[in-house]
């Protein structure tokens, strides 16, 4: 029997049905410790489930060295640091030996040897990683205590330096009455133990209320860029919001035995980006990083190299062409609260679009934002194995063994862009057709009927349009 839904749209934060699901999402999350986590279980006498995560962080630890991003290998480097410092600690060192008659100098190649005797080895082994967990533990918790007093101090800055833009007329009033909301989001140190492939530097989730900031970032940086990082998110969580209720009202022949019922809370607005429909993605990610990090560069007064750097760009470009800074503003610290909302006046962040596309063109607005998806899809396509093609390679190329693939948004005569990509079908043909289809299907996941595909030079086999 089909169910039915209410949407409740734009309700206010102080609704208390939110609330009271926001505290339970808070409740959620506690942190992420990989050595808490294994001392606890070691001490429980769960070697195998002790074992199976070492094997996993060490396995994920040489996968990152292999890996070509340039993020990837910075955590590489930075894991093979603490993992020298770890197996260095005498205490560690001393197992270590006892178990390897050739203890190996570095880090990688002995994490190797590690994760091949997991499972085989005999009581020295649940031993030596019992003590690489202490050690890490102790390092990790001193980190954590220094980080959680930089957060709390950084907090209070960011708090001041808003309430002096907003007396200054510099930002809207609304990111003074939202400051309110960094009291319910958590500030974690991740340990980057626990995910060494963590592809972040800092991330904040609204759905957990929470903000993680990797370990490494600790290790790596210095404070300056690590308070940057910090105002970059806190400027997330006070962004403006749009809050829906989605409400099961039980099915269609049977509306009141489930009424008032709370099914989700979406919360489908984050500054100057919008939840799509059915939930795959955020659109206008661009523009919304980008205002986050101009903002954070300006309010923490970093003097290094910033995130985000062509969104940016493009953000630099339409207020050098006339675009209002105090609209951008506007529309990405508002609210959508229909209890509040004028009737019959326009939302701001439409007044941007509007602008947007008065300085640079009809559809401007449409057209970054497929640019931005285009190259998210070719990141994508080039970790999967293809890359992408410039218009004469494009032209000229004629080989039986790659696939012209091209990929294109909107319709010619609005905000069309296309992207040509070369697919290998070497060495394999079967498999790399099937990573192709798979590839095909992430997109149509994701971007649904937006992105299409068309296959230029079609496999003897068939191919997948």
């Amino acid at each position: 029997m089909p169910e039915a839904y209410r949407i409740h749209r734009h309700v206010s934060e102080s609704d208390p049905e939110y609330q009271g699901n926001l505290e339970k999402r808070r409740k959620a999350y506690s942190g992420s410790h990989f050595s808490a986590d294994l001392i606890d279980r070691h001490e429980r006498g769960e070697r195998a489930d002790f074992e199976y995560l070492f094997a996993k962080l060490f396995r994920k630890y040489l996968e990152s060295l292999h890996d070509k991003g340039s993020y990837s290998i910075s955590r590489g480097r930075i894991l093979t640091q603490k993992f020298s410092e770890i197996f260095s600690d005498p205490s560690v060192r001393g197992l270590l030996i006892k178990i390897f008659e050739d203890v190996p100098s570095d880090p990688a190649e002995l994490a190797s040897k590690i994760l091949n005797k997991i499972g085989q080895a005999p009581q020295e082994l649940t031993e030596l990683l019992y003590a690489v967990s202490k050690f890490h533990s102790a390092r990790f918790e001193k980190e954590k205590l220094e980080f959680e007093k930089f957060v709390q101090q950084t907090k209070e800055s960011f708090k001041l330096s808003i309430a002096e833009a907003v007396e200054a007329g510099s930002l809207p009033e609304e990111a003074l009455k939202s400051l309110w909301r960094l009291e319910g989001v958590g500030v974690f140190l991740k340990d980057i133990l626990s995910d060494p492939t963590w592809p972040n530097v800092a991330a904040y989730d609204p759905a957990l209320a929470k903000i993680e900031v990797g370990s490494d970032l600790v290790e790596i940086e210095g404070w300056e860029r690590i308070r940057k990082t910090l105002f970059h998110e806190f400027f997330h969580v006070i962004s403006g919001k749009a809050i829906n209720f989605k409400e099961k009202i039980g099915s269609i022949e049977d509306i009141e035995s489930a009424r008032g019922k709370i099914e989700g809370v979406l919360d489908i607005k984050h500054g100057l980006q919008f939840k799509t429909p059915n939930g795959s993605h955020y659109v206008n990610s661009w523009i919304n990083e980008a205002v986050t990090e101009y903002l954070a560069l300006q309010f923490s007064g970093f003097e290094g190299e910033g995130s985000y750097s062509d969104e940016r760009s493009d953000l630099s470009r339409l207020l050098e062409k006339g675009l209002d800074a105090k609209l951008v503003f506007r529309a990405y610290f508002e609210n959508f609260v229909q209890e509040d909302h004028v009737s019959g006046e326009r939302w701001q962040f439409g007044k941007l679009v509007e602008e947007v596309n008065r300085i640079e063109g009809q559809f401007a607005f449409a057209r970054l934002e497929k640019k931005y998806i285009l190259r998210h899809i070719e990141e994508k396509f080039i970790d999967m194995g293809g890359r992408a093609l410039g218009e004469v390679e494009a032209e000229v190329l004629d080989d039986p063994d790659t696939l012209k693939i091209e990929c294109s948004m909107g319709i010619p005569s609005q905000s069309f862009l296309q992207k040509t990509f070369a697919f290998p079908l070497r060495p394999d043909r079967e498999k790399a057709l099937v990573r192709l289809k798979s590839f095909y299907n992430w997109v149509g996941s994701v971007y649904g009927q937006k992105v299409k595909f068309n296959e230029m030079s079609a496999p003897s086999n068939g191919g997948n349009n």
